[in-house]
């Protein structure tokens, strides 16, 4: 299998040389691309309008995760939500997703809020 080493290499390195242990989700992505690994539309939201223009442009339904190198457990922290279905749910989730994550923790850095596309896993059966 061919990847792209150096790609890795960089994301590994930063991440080392940050005394981090765990990827975000922007550089488990890079990584996954490194190896030709498919990934689900996604992008980064700062306020609940972007986060619809997000979730108009990749198609619903979406899932809501925040995003914070300070807060790995998304779902602990009350940071996700999945199968939102319009732009209504998008925006409220949103809020709900920083409010949750600030009284997680609130010294959290916090860059936002990522939308991505829910894709139905397939599965095979052997």
């Amino acid at each position: 299998m061919s990847y792209d080493q150096n790609a890795v290499r960089a994301v590994l390195e930063r991440v080392r040389a940050e005394g981090r242990s765990a990827l975000s989700a922007e550089e488990a992505r890079s990584v996954c691309q490194a190896y030709g690994i498919a990934t689900p539309g996604e992008g980064l939201a700062t306020s609940a309008a972007e986060a619809v223009q997000i979730a108009q442009g990749l198609g619903y339904p979406v899932v809501l995760k925040i995003a914070s190198p300070d807060i790995l457990h998304k779902t602990d922290a009350g940071g996700v939500a999945a199968g939102l279905e319009n732009d209504d749910a998008v925006a409220q989730a949103y809020d709900a997703i920083l409010k949750n994550a600030h009284a997680y923790n609130a010294d959290a850095d916090i860059s936002g809020v990522q939308v991505q596309q829910m894709v139905a896993a397939a599965h095979e059966v052997i």
